[in-house]
């Protein structure tokens, strides 16, 4: 299984940075991210761990330097700390309601037991519109 987070522009004034969730490259939910404490882009393991602070089990992810990273509900970036927040629902701000947590860990469970799970992180780009751009300047110079 194929977890895959596109994250978008950090929003300066809230310091949270949005995102989009695919699981198998179907979209599965809106992200939040604190970031100044954002993970950083790559590919990490993922495995279930029971959280205490949410007195439930958790999708959480192995960040080499860090302990306890886990996918939970959340609203605002001030409501993480390293983690990933997961929900349903996006505002205008960035902000994110309607928790998918469980949802997620439910959906994932049989893959992450199995081993058979991967997270990926990265930022959305615009390189088709920087490539168009730089192929029209390079035709120009040609020319």
């Amino acid at each position: 299984m194929n977890l895959e987070l596109i994250r978008e522009p950090a929003n300066e004034t809230t310091g949270g940075t949005p995102g989009r969730l695919y699981v198998d490259n179907v979209f599965f939910g809106y992200t939040l991210e604190n970031t100044k404490t954002a993970i950083p882009t790559g590919l990490f393991s993922l495995f279930d761990r029971f959280s205490p602070k949410f007195n439930a089990f958790k999708l959480s992810i192995e960040v080499p330097g860090r302990s306890y990273i886990m996918f939970h509900g959340a609203n605002t970036p001030e409501d993480l700390a390293g983690c990933i927040g997961i929900a349903r629902n996006r505002d205008e701000n960035g902000n994110i309601s309607g928790d998918l947590s469980a949802a997620l860990y439910e959906l994932t469970k049989e893959a992450t037991e199995a081993g058979n799970i991967v997270l990926t992180i990265k930022n959305k780009t615009n390189w088709p519109f920087i490539i168009a751009i730089g192929a029209a300047a390079a035709y120009i110079i040609l020319k």
